[in-house]
């Protein structure tokens, strides 16, 4: 968290845009990290996502939350001090599109703040994470949802090298609190919504190799506990123009 502060304080009262905010949760990691924020706004292509957010953030009067797809966004070049994209990477059918758009909207001298869940390098409980995210992730596949598998470290780090034109500032891993481990309630109600993802797939046969495999987790939660995977964060930078 004390590199994240780092470099939001170096942007006192930024405009930040955050692309496919879902429920805004990146908002609530600034806010968290003491940020200041001017007018700011998370966009998602998802409505339903959005009315979440404007629900989470409604006593904050200067995060605004709008549906717009990040591939073609309405925006003016060079109009936001921060952009961000938190653990959306690997939901994106056109990632490639997105980031160029999430360029051109940033202004020079600001920061494009990219956050994405790990697949390598897990404990046991984290390993429960991967694998329940992943097997939403196949269902969502099978639903035509476009969601790939979570990405090792060195996949994430390669692909934005070889696709950001912006300078590649500092990478790290945000450090998540241990979770302690879940009491029965709390394993019940994460079993209760691991049958409700399943249960999204209506036609039975079609269900079942995934109801087997939910109990897999199941059984591997009972046994290793459950925490979240560690995040990786990457800060790019847009060079300022030499004057003429």
């Amino acid at each position: 968290m004390e590199t994240l502060k780092k470099w939001l304080s170096a942007y006192p009262r930024a405009k930040v845009l955050d692309v496919a905010t879902g429920s805004g949760a990146f908002f609530g990691l600034l806010l968290e990290a003491e940020a200041s924020l001017d007018d700011s706004v998370g966009i998602d292509c998802s409505e339903r996502a959005v009315a979440a957010a404007r629900g989470q953030f409604a006593e904050f009067p200067k995060l605004h939350f709008e549906t717009m797809d990040g591939a073609t966004m309405s925006f003016r070049d060079a109009s936001w001090d921060v952009v961000s994209l938190a653990n959306s990477l690997h939901h994106l059918p056109n990632r490639t599109k997105v980031l160029r758009e999430m360029e051109r909207v940033l202004r020079p001298g600001g920061i494009l703040i990219l956050q994405e869940m790990v697949a390598d390098g897990l404990t046991h409980s984290q390993l429960s994470h991967r694998k329940f995210h992943h097997l939403s992730a196949e269902i969502d596949r099978k639903m035509g949802i476009h969601h790939r598998p979570t990405y090792p470290r060195d996949a994430i780090r390669s692909w934005v090298r070889q696709h950001s034109t912006l300078e590649y500032a500092e990478e790290w891993i945000l450090a998540l609190p241990k979770a302690e481990k879940p009491n029965q309630d709390e394993t019940d109600a994460l079993f209760s919504l691991m049958d409700r993802v399943v249960n999204r797939i209506v036609d039975s046969q079609t269900r079942a190799p995934f109801v087997a495999k939910a109990a897999r987790i199941r059984a591997y939660i009972e046994k290793n506990g459950w925490d979240a995977c560690p995040e990786m964060m990457i800060v790019l930078k847009k060079s300022i123009p030499a004057p003429r």
